[in-house]
C-alpha cells in the first residue's frame, strides 16, 4: 500500500450545510483503487444520511487538481458546498508478543554409544509475536469563511480485518466529527 501528500487547496465553501449541498470527496493516494474505495465510502455514508456527495473520479482530472483558479472553477461549475478531503496517510507496523503455547514431540529412546537418549523437539502451536499494520490518515474539512481547513482529525486504525472495512470504519469517524462539529445533522 503506497500514499503520497497532496496539497488542499482554500475554498469558497459555505459553513452552513443542508440535504440540498453537495459534498466533494478527495482522497489523494499513490495507490489509485484505494483512492476510489475511500472516496465511494465516504460519499456512501453522506448519501445514506440524505446528503448528496460525489467524489473526484470522473470528477475531478489531475489537471484540474494542479492549479487552484482552475480547481476553483471546476467545484463552482460542479455545485459543491463542501469539501471533504484525505490525506497525508502514514503505515507503520505493530508488534506484539502473545504467551506461546507449544507441545513436545519425542521419539522412543535412541541408544548413542553408552547412553540412551530421547530424541523430539518443541513445536509452536500459537502465540508468539504477532505484527499488524497500522494506518494514519489526516482527515480535512473546507469552508469558503476559513483560510484554512475548518477542522482537522487523524483517523487511525489497522488493516487487520482489510481495506475495506478500514475505508469504511474512517467514513463513519469523519461523519461523527462532521456531526460533532455541527456541520451536519
Amino acid at each position: 500500500m503506497k500514499f503520497s501528500v497532496v496539497t488542499i487547496f482554500v475554498l469558497w465553501i459555505s459553513l452552513s450545510f443542508s440535504q440540498e449541498d453537495k459534498f466533494l470527496v478527495l482522497a489523494k493516494f499513490d495507490d489509485v483503487q484505494l483512492a476510489k474505495q475511500m472516496e465511494l465510502k465516504m460519499a456512501g455514508v453522506l448519501k445514506s444520511k440524505g446528503y448528496s456527495a460525489i467524489t473526484t473520479q470522473g470528477n475531478i482530472s489531475e489537471q484540474d487538481l494542479s492549479d487552484e483558479e482552475v480547481f476553483l472553477a471546476k467545484i463552482h461549475e460542479l455545485g459543491i458546498t463542501g469539501l471533504i478531503a484525505f490525506a497525508n496517510p502514514e503505515v507503520s507496523y505493530k508488534s506484539k508478543r502473545t504467551p506461546s503455547v507449544s507441545a513436545n514431540v519425542h521419539t522412543k529412546p535412541v541408544k548413542v554409544g553408552i547412553f540412551r537418549v530421547n530424541v523430539g523437539s518443541s513445536v509452536p502451536i500459537a502465540g508468539g509475536t504477532k505484527t499488524s499494520k497500522e494506518v494514519a490518515v489526516s482527515a480535512e474539512f473546507y469552508n469558503k469563511e476559513d483560510s484554512g481547513p475548518v477542522f482537522t482529525k487523524v483517523l487511525k486504525g489497522n488493516l487487520s480485518k482489510g481495506e475495506s472495512t478500514l475505508m469504511a470504519k474512517f467514513s463513519e469517524e469523519m461523519l461523527k466529527e462532521l456531526t460533532k462539529q455541527k456541520i451536519i445533522n
